[in-house]
């Protein structure tokens, strides 16, 4: 199951973001003598994590081409403190792979939709789960869906596996009670404290309107878009990328609890409990 992580941190590395990786943009903008002022400044601005300039500037525009879609993207996760260089500095760490994939969320508490305050001092400062879920949304919706640019894809992998994640920290705080669940394997399994989690419960909360049909197809389209950036590893020539694909396989198997090949909330369900919980990540 770590190897899921492994494969993150490389498809994190190839892209080319700013303020939600520390990557510097500025550097590749200002050796662009083509560059527009206004596109220069955009692109400095998520380089020092700017996000509400460049969402402005994005926004006003028409029809952005795969790069500035990524940045766009980056800007919505950037203002929810979306961090991948936490993923990619524990990747190669002990940790079971449900912590090195949350990690990407800073290592601390989340908030659930509730009125009733946060009862820890560290959960006061925590965002709610439906600040990111919006912010991942709308990164989706800023990607064009039938592209076929590399780095396209592997947002789109990425935003598949954090929308999977707040999945699962969303019910799992929904069966327990919990206003505010530490997003690790530990945290969820004191959460439960023994409760367990069954079908509905995840359809409940990954879709609107409790609805089986809608919670499967978001589920599907998160693990299609982990794939799809698990392809983009495949294509690339000099290097052995066969096994990122082959490791992602196999973390598709270990969800695949019931073995019959349709990945739903049934197997969301069964991974809480018998593969966060019942201790098998790793």
């Amino acid at each position: 199951m770590k190897k899921l992580a492994v494969f993150l941190s490389i498809l994190l590395l190839t892209l080319t973001l700013a303020g939600c990786g520390g990557t510097n943009l500025f550097e590749d903008a200002a050796d662009d003598s083509s560059s527009e002022a206004k596109e220069f400044d955009a692109i400095k601005a998520l380089d020092d994590g700017d996000y509400d300039y460049v969402i402005s500037y994005y926004t006003s525009k028409s029809n952005l081409d795969s790069k500035q879609q990524i940045y766009l993207a980056s800007a919505y996760l950037g203002k929810v403190n979306v961090d991948f260089i936490n993923l990619i500095e524990v990747a190669d760490s002990d940790l079971d792979t449900f912590d090195i994939i949350a990690s990407i969320f800073g290592g601390g508490e989340i908030l659930a939709d509730t009125p009733t305050p946060p009862t820890s001092n560290r959960a006061a400062s925590a965002l709610s789960i439906s600040q990111y879920f919006d912010a991942i949304e709308l990164a989706f919706n800023t990607l064009d869906e039938n592209s076929t640019d590399k780095d396209v894809k592997t947002m789109k992998g990425v935003l598949g596996a954090l929308d999977t994640v707040l999945i699962i920290a969303k019910t799992v705080m929904d069966v327990s009670g919990e206003n505010s669940l530490v997003l690790t394997q530990e945290g969820i399994t004191d959460a439960l404290n023994g409760a367990v989690v069954d079908e509905d419960d995840v359809v409940n909360n990954a879709s609107d309107e409790n609805d089986l049909a809608e919670a499967n197809l978001r589920i599907n389209r998160n693990l299609t878009a982990i794939s799809g950036a698990v392809d983009v590893f495949s294509s690339i020539k000099g290097g052995d990328t066969s096994d990122i694909k082959e490791d992602f396989e196999e973390f598709l198997n270990d969800l695949d609890y019931d073995g019959n090949d349709i990945y739903d909330a049934g197997d969301i369900a069964d991974y809480i409990n018998h593969v966060i919980v019942g201790g098998l990540v790793g």
